[in-house]
C-alpha cells in the first residue's frame, strides 16, 4: 500500500500532473488492485482510509464492509485474498 502510494506522489511531480493520486490511481487501473476488503479492519483504518487515494463514498463503504452484520453487495474492489 505504502509503496503505491510512493509511486503515485512520485508520478504526479514527475510528470508534473494536475490530478490526485486518486484520479491516477485509478486511470493507471492500480486503485482495482488494490485488495482493500482483505485488510484487517485495524489496517484499512491506520492507512488507505486517511490517505487520499479513495473517495468519500468508498471508504465508507469499505467500513460497512468491515463492520456491518450484512455486508454491501458491491464494494468495488477484489474481495478474495491472494
Amino acid at each position: 500500500m505504502q509503496a503505491v502510494e510512493k509511486w503515485a506522489d512520485a508520478e504526479v511531480e514527475r510528470k508534473g500532473l494536475k490530478i490526485t493520486k486518486h484520479e491516477l490511481l485509478r486511470k493507471s487501473g492500480l486503485l482495482s488492485l488494490i485488495r482493500f476488503p482483505t485488510m484487517t479492519s485495524k489496517e484499512f483504518a491506520d492507512g488507505p482510509s486517511t490517505s487520499g487515494i479513495l473517495t468519500q463514498e468508498e471508504v465508507i463503504t469499505l467500513f460497512q464492509w468491515f463492520c456491518a452484520s450484512v455486508k454491501p453487495a458491491h464494494v468495488g474492489f477484489n474481495t478474495k485474498p491472494r
